[in-house]
């Protein structure tokens, strides 16, 4: 350290590395220094030490040295601080001295930097020889006082000034105290007071006048405000003269002034007033009165204030990034009547006299730099000079910028193979330190994309390309770079790259963060790094099943996402086993060898069995990880084994009684449907009831004695009889019993039983057993014949009977004279096996009647007649005239006749042919009736009509020759009467269709069975009860539909989840026909339509709340309740309502927590199913307890002066209860006084501000404010306040700048440099936004202000944004900053569902789904497309495994699902999806499968 101003610099140069030069830069520590940053280059031969000079004294200074190769300087410096020793100051002056006492003022010139003085006096016989002293603030002179000297005597003063550890020479200047008066006595202290005893003292002195030394009071003195006024009034006398002073301003009276309270007055030693902090209204005349007990003397100055000149706003240390304008304030305060010079300087060049378009100096005096660069970095200083005083304040100009993008970034490969190594060297920090780096990385293909080629070729040799890989397609271009990780230390210079794909080409760059922002990325990686392959690290997506066949299902799937296949995809392998089953049982594997392909059939599966199955693909290095399990049931298949145990036995003529237990449950093979009992006519019959006679001459085709029924296998080919039985509802795989009635009499079957399911019937039951029913008396003989008719005897001839239904034991013939029946008839019995008889004696000429009837065990059958005359052959009838037509009724009518001739023999039958009156013109007769037992022989009754019918009739006789040659003429034609309809319609089926409608089915009676005037079909419904019970007084509700050709209709405002029985009937105009068999059918779930009962809440705690409840009434439950949902809300407008699910039907009860603390609650339960939610229940209040408050809001300085601050604050906005009182406490905010005990006052829980007083000028306080309730002191509100007079708005925060990294689909980060906070501490600042060039608007949010970046949230995918903030503190509002660069937010998953979906069956076993597409795809329009997902509901609920129907392309809007079950209700819902995911499902419409499209116009759909 050579002086002040000159250091010489010495070192030893490194002993290796290269360098040519030596460079030292030199900056000054000291504020005081203006000097800016200097740098000197020395060559490597340059002699040492190397001088620095015009260094400014007593400043520090901080001095780097670096080795210099081809301009780049080396990274490792030497560095040293030293502080320069402080200039000499000017002499002390004398102010004040008596005997005793020297009392000096020293200098304190602005433009010397020093810390503190060092005062000594010599000889060394003073109380205090060496005074140290702290340098006070500029503007004010320091003095020193030394006491005990000796009267008369000569001192030398000496003066230094301390720098830190450095001192100035000594400057020496030589007093002299005042003689002591002659004949003084010196027994008094030396320290007068201020008011002296007029006593004499102990000793002789010599009394004197008071008198003036110095000259007296000044006549007039000028200060400046703020500053200590001192008037001087020495005097001498004896006794020493006591002091007054006096004041007088224009118009008012003269006053004394109070000296003891020491407040704003005060005097010292020698009668000086002192006037504390001088204000304008302490102008005016002071008189000083010196007086003792000899005499007065006085004094009058006039004292002038002036405004002091000072730096009231001084500019202020500030970095501002390169580019921008920096802004130095320098406010000057002054009074108006005195002129003052304002200069700005930098590196000792005076700015105000440059001419530059950058450097712009305002009328306020605040420095403008436009476009600051690196050479605008230093000191700067603001100079304020005029009679009113002069001032000086600098303030440090950092300019800061981007860092540099990282250089030598090297990517290896780690040994682990899956990791990465980046490293790189840090990069120039742009003047802010590094925060933290952010590597990013993108793929490269491994060879050119064909895009015209197909997706699974792959060329797997040659070297890395730079062509992006196809997932790196998206919409901002090719090789998109994506963030591997960006908060890597700013101490680090490598990192480990994780979550790498296997077979992929990568390469790496390096950005750096610091305050300002994210630099430029750094040059990519090279060479590019390629992972090894690995098995693939994720499933296929998207894995989806259906059943083929009873044993067969269909899978398809989805590529696992691209970056998981980890090398080429060779295929896949689908692996299953059954359900349920225990782990270890072994899984079968199916191989799909092309990657292209994503679909398989698994084959050879077993019937009716849940399988579980799981995919995985492959590449070169093995298998990769197996999706999620699905669950997907074969079909139903035949079953495959017979029933067992099967017996048969007759119960009557006509019915048997079948027992069967029902097939091994393993071997149904599906869900048993029910049994089909049959009957076969045996092939080893023995029955009877068979049409025979014995065979004659002249009726050949009676000789016939083959069996109608050959039989085939073990059953004959004719089935007699079949009638279907649903399995037994208490015991399904017992027994089952079955009555089969219709069977005829006396016949041998052979029974048999088979099990069926939805896919068919199984095998049946072999060898079948043979039942035989029962006898029954036979019917009539088949015909009774006369031959050889002579006038004694006649050839009685008849045939067996048609069914003989038992043993046939013989027949009894019974003839007599006509009229001569009791007198004349012979019954004959004739046996079984004869079929003829002659009868001999008979008398000629004589009529007679024949009657015979065949016998069984049970009894005789009926009785046919026939009469012949002896001794006259018969010959064949005449057919009869005069047809009439009477007694008309719907399905008889009596015909009369005039006979015709009878052929010699009675007419055994009438044969009657009808023709339908609209057909009479066509030859279209057909037999309606027979008669054989008529009583008249003019009439009969004709049966067998059809009611409602025009017909005409005409009749054939028959007698025993046979019919007559041709009919009678045509009777008058007539129509038959109206009857009720023949039944009701058939098929009839029902089907739910949703929660409030049944869709009812029947296929249309026919025209013929309307047996009138048709008009339509009633529908009949009853509520049942959950088992199908009626309810007692539940009314029967109908619907008539009038239109007879309709096969439908839909049964609407049901309730939900019930039971209805449903009958259908037809209508004519005579009435009702009985009704279809009574079907039960329940309908769908829904939204339960009340809330829970005794809704109960309690509060536990000042954040939890008990909440129980009972079940939902059964009749508003509408379907089973999966589970609650509790709502809660505060009690206030506009509060949001917040949910507890309670997914369980078993829990009545619930804990709300995390609640607002002493806060009324609205709260209310509803239930729901698997349909939804239903209706809430009614709300009840709840109030949780008190707890202590949070911090008090809204906490202001509305007004603050230098030394008064008034607080203002609002309750808190969480005041957890009643608040009883406040406390505010404050302190000095600097760190060293942040253990010092807070000053503290409470107040009343109604006052909402206070003003504090006495504060320190330009000082930060901290206040901290606290609300009280019943349960104590809450969180304290902090907030910062400078006491000063000069606030002002804050100045805008620079501009937003966002890094890339920081931007997602929905949310951007932001960061910025705040600007000045004019002297106001800020309190929020708050953020505009614009997107896509529109309006802005405020976002919601109030942001912290001490943060310096903030994550706005809820933005729109792919949606260009800017941003803008503005600062507030006290005074108001700052300006808005500059707007950020436009921002584009990423791509995301659609976020709207499509509308006006329609699901209507398409076949039986497909439907057809219909939307509106979706309009925005948030950004990724090349992936859109829908997924059409549809679920079975069965009787548990929607299955766990619900296909999907994927449809690609933005503008689709429809898609029909096949290969659905029939008879099935389907949930259906569809998904918009694109590259990014899949949106929001729509809600889930059912649908019922197993109708074609013919009814489509019919469909109904619950939407």
């Amino acid at each position: 350290m050579q002086s002040g101003k000159l250091v010489l610099l010495d070192w030893n140069p490194p002993l290796e590395g290269r360098f040519h030069s030596f460079k030292i830069t030199i900056e000054p520590l000291s504020i005081q220094d203006d000097s800016g940053i200097r740098t000197i280059v020395v060559g490597l031969h340059d002699a040492t030490p190397v001088p620095i000079r015009d260094l400014t004294p007593g400043a520090s200074y901080h001095v780097r040295l670096h080795t210099v190769y081809r301009n780049e300087e080396s990274r490792q410096y030497l560095e040293a601080n030293f502080t320069t020793n402080p200039a000499s100051l000017p002499e002390p002056k004398i102010w004040f001295r008596n005997e005793t006492t020297l009392l000096v003022k020293l200098a304190n010139p602005a433009e010397s930097i020093f810390d503190h003085y060092r005062v000594t006096i010599s000889t060394d016989d003073a109380y205090e020889s060496i005074r140290i002293i702290e340098r006070p603030e500029l503007g004010h002179r320091p003095s020193v006082a030394f006491h005990g000297l000796t009267a008369g005597k000569t001192y030398n003063i000496s003066v230094q000034t301390q720098s830190i550890d450095r001192w100035s020479e000594t400057t020496v200047d030589t007093f002299t105290t005042m003689p002591f008066a002659p004949g003084h006595i010196t027994e008094y202290e030396d320290y007068p007071a201020r008011t002296y005893s007029n006593s004499a003292p102990t000793s002789i002195q010599q009394h004197e006048l008071p008198t003036f030394t110095n000259g007296g009071p000044p006549e007039t003195l000028t200060i400046q405000d703020g500053r200590d006024a001192e008037i001087q009034c020495e005097a001498t006398g004896s006794p020493f003269p006591i002091v007054e002073w006096w004041y007088q301003t224009t118009g008012q009276p003269k006053r004394r002034l109070d000296l003891d309270s020491k407040r704003k007055y005060d005097s010292n030693a020698h009668g000086a007033l002192i006037i504390t902090q001088v204000e304008k209204s302490d102008e005016g005349m002071y008189t000083c009165v010196r007086q003792n007990n000899i005499g007065v003397i006085n004094g009058t100055t006039r004292l002038s204030v002036i405004i002091r000149t000072q730096i009231d706003q001084p500019p202020v240390d500030s970095k501002v990034i390169l580019s921008s304008t920096a802004e130095l304030q320098c406010r000057v305060r002054h009074d108006p009547t005195i002129p003052v010079k304002v200069y700005w300087t930098f590196q000792k060049r005076n700015l105000t006299a440059i001419t530059s378009s950058r450097i712009k100096i305002t009328a306020d005096n605040t420095l403008h730099i436009e476009q600051v660069r690196n050479t605008d970095v230093g000191l700067y200083t603001c100079r304020v000079e005029s009679i009113g005083g002069n001032d000086k304040r600098s303030a440090r100009l950092d300019v800061i910028e981007l860092p540099h993008p990282p250089t030598n970034v090297v990517a290896t490969l780690n040994v682990n193979g899956g990791l990465v190594n980046v490293s790189w060297t840090p990069p120039f920090d742009g003047n802010s330190p590094i925060t933290k780096y952010v590597v990013q990385m993108r793929t490269i293909a491994n060879n050119p994309i064909n895009h015209a080629g197909s997706d699974s070729t792959r060329v797997t040799t040659g070297t890395a390309s730079k062509q992006p890989s196809n997932d790196d397609e998206l919409v901002y271009g090719v090789n998109t770079w994506t963030t591997a990780s960006m908060n890597i230390s700013s101490t680090q210079n490598f990192v480990l790259i994780t979550n790498l794909r296997p077979a992929t080409t990568y390469q790496f760059r390096v950005s750096a963060v610091n305050s300002v922002g994210e630099g430029q990325p750094s040059a990519s990686s090279n060479p590019p790094i390629t992972l090894p392959a690995q098995p693939p690290n994720s499933s296929p997506v998207g894995v989806v099943g259906a059943p083929r066949s009873s044993t067969a299902i269909t899978i398809q799937w989805q590529q696992p996402p691209p970056e998981s296949h980890n090398g080429h995809l060779l295929g896949y392998i689908v692996r299953y086993k059954l359900a349920g089953y225990a782990e270890h049982t072994p899984w079968y594997t199916y191989n799909v060898t092309n990657a292209a392909q994503m679909s398989c059939l698994l084959e050879d599966l077993i019937v009716w069995q849940n399988y579980q199955i799981q995919v995985a693909a492959y590449n070169e290095m093995g298998i990769g990880i197996y999706s999620s399990s699905i669950y997907v049931r074969t079909k139903e298949g035949r079953p495959a084994a017979q029933v067992r145990a099967l017996l048969a036995e007759a119960i009557n003529s006509t019915a048997i009684r079948v027992q069967w237990f029902s097939p091994d449950p393993q071997l149904i093979n599906g869900i048993n449907q029910g049994y089909k009992v049959q009957a076969w006519i045996s092939k080893n019959s023995t029955a009877t009831n068979v049409n025979s006679a014995n065979p004659t001459e002249d009726y050949p085709s009676l000789e016939s004695n083959t069996h109608p029924y050959p039989s085939v296998g073990l059953f004959s080919e004719q089935l007699a009889r079949e009638i279907t039985v649903p399995p037994s509802p208490f015991h399904q795989d017992g027994q089952q019993i079955a009555i089969m009635d219709g069977l005829e009499p006396y016949t041998t079957y052979d029974v048999t039983v088979l099990c069926f399911t939805s896919a068919g019937d199984g095998p049946k039951f072999e060898p079948p057993p043979v039942v035989t029913t029962e006898q029954d008396l036979p019917q009539e003989v088949a015909f009774l014949k006369f031959r050889d008719i002579l006038d004694k005897s006649v050839r009685v001839i008849w045939s067996r009977p048609k069914k003989v239904n038992g043993k046939l034991k013989g027949y009894t013939l019974r003839y007599y004279s006509v009229g001569h029946e009791r007198t004349t008839a012979i019954v004959k019995n004739l046996t079984a096996t004869e079929n003829q008889t002659i009868i001999m004696n008979l008398i000629p000429q004589t009529a007679y009647t024949f009657q015979i009837n065949a016998w069984t065990d049970v009894g005789a059958g009926p009785i046919i007649s026939s009469t012949i005359q002896s001794s006259v052959p018969p010959v064949l009838p005449i057919a009869p005239t005069h047809l009439a037509i009477s007694n008309i009724q719907p399905f008889s009518v009596v015909l009369q006749f005039t006979p015709g001739f009878n052929g010699n023999a009675s007419i055994t039958k009438w044969i009657v042919e009808s023709q339908l009156y609209k057909l009479r013109n066509a030859e279209n007769w057909s037999v309606i009736y027979e008669s054989i037992n008529h009583t008249q022989e003019d009439a009969i009754t004709v049966h067998n009509l059809r009611p409602y019918v025009e017909y005409r009739l005409r009749l054939i006789p028959v007698n025993v020759v046979g019919p007559a040659l041709k009919p009678s003429a045509p009777s008058p034609p007539f129509q038959t009467l109206q009857a009720l309809p023949q039944g009701p319609p058939s098929n009839v089926t029902v089907r739910t269709v949703s929660a409030t409608a049944l869709r009812v089915r029947w296929t249309p009676l026919p025209p013929e069975s309307w047996h009138g005037h048709p008009r339509g079909y009633n529908i009949t419904w009853r509520q049942l009860t959950n088992d199908g019970s009626p309810i007692t007084n539940e009314p029967l509700k109908w619907h008539i539909l009038s239109d007879y050709h309709s096969h439908s209709y839909l049964i609407t405002s049901l309730k939900e989840y019930t039971n209805y029985g449903i009958q259908v009937f037809t209508l004519n105009d005579l009435g009702t026909s009985h009704g279809s068999h009574y079907y039960i059918q329940r309908t769908n779930e829904a939204t339960p339509s009340s809330g829970p009962h005794s809704v109960q809440v309690r509060s536990t705690s000042s954040t939890t709340i008990v909440v129980d409840w009972d079940d939902v009434a059964e009749y508003d439950r509408n379907g089973i309740i999966q589970g609650f949902k509790v709502r809660y809300a505060i009690l206030k407008n506009g509060n949001v309502a917040q949910f507890k699910l309670i997914e369980s039907n078993s829990s009545r009860t619930a804990t709300l927590t995390e609640l607002k603390k002493y806060t009324r609650y609205q709260i209310s339960v509803c239930a729901f199913t698997h349909v939804g939610d239903g209706v809430y229940s009614m709300p009840v209040m709840a109030e949780t307890f008190q707890d202590v408050p949070g911090p008090p809001s809204n906490v202001t300085f509305p007004d603050v002066t230098l030394t008064t601050a008034r607080i203002k604050w609002d309750i808190p906005e969480e005041p957890n209860g009643e608040i009883l009182a406040y406390k505010i406490a404050y302190r000095l905010s600097d760190d060293q006084y942040y253990h010092q005990s807070s000053i503290t006052r409470e107040f009343q829980s109604t006052d909402r501000t206070y003003r504090f007083l006495d504060l320190r000028p330009e000082t930060y306080y901290m206040f901290e404010v606290t609300a009280k309730t019943i349960e104590g002191w809450g969180q304290a509100a902090k907030a910062l306040v400078y006491t000063t007079n000069t606030r002002e708005l804050p100045s805008p925060p620079s501009q937003p700048l966002i890094s890339v990294s920081q931007i997602s689909s929905r949310q951007v980060t932001i960061s910025w440099t705040p600007g000045r906070d004019g002297y106001a501490p800020l309190r929020y600042y708050t953020v505009q936004i614009s997107s896509q060039g529109g309006h802005w608007w405020t976002y919601p949010h109030k942001i912290d202000p001490t943060i310096r970046s903030y994550k706005l949230t809820n933005l729109r995918p792919f949606t260009t944004y800017q941003f803008r903030l503005k600062a507030t503190n006290d005074i108001g509002d700052s300006g808005w900053s500059s707007e950020s660069p436009i921002t584009r937010t990423l791509p995301a998953p659609p976020d709207t569902v499509p509308e006006s979906v329609t699901v209507s069956p398409f076949t039986p076993t497909s439907i057809s789904v219909r939307w509106m597409s979706v309009q925005d795809w948030n950004g990724d329009e090349m992936g859109a497309g829908y997924r059409v997902q549809y679920c079975l509901i069965t009787e548990q609920g929607v299955g766990g495994s619900c296909p999907s129907s994927l449809v690609r392309g933005k503008n689709r809007t429809q898609a029909t699902i096949d290969n659905l079950e029939r008879d099935q209700h389907y949930e259906i819902r569809v998904i918009a999806f694109n590259g990014q995911g899949d949106g929001p499902s729509t809600k889930p419409k059912v649908v019922y499968v197993g109708e074609g499209k013919y009814f489509h116009d019919q469909f109904y759909v619950d939407h």
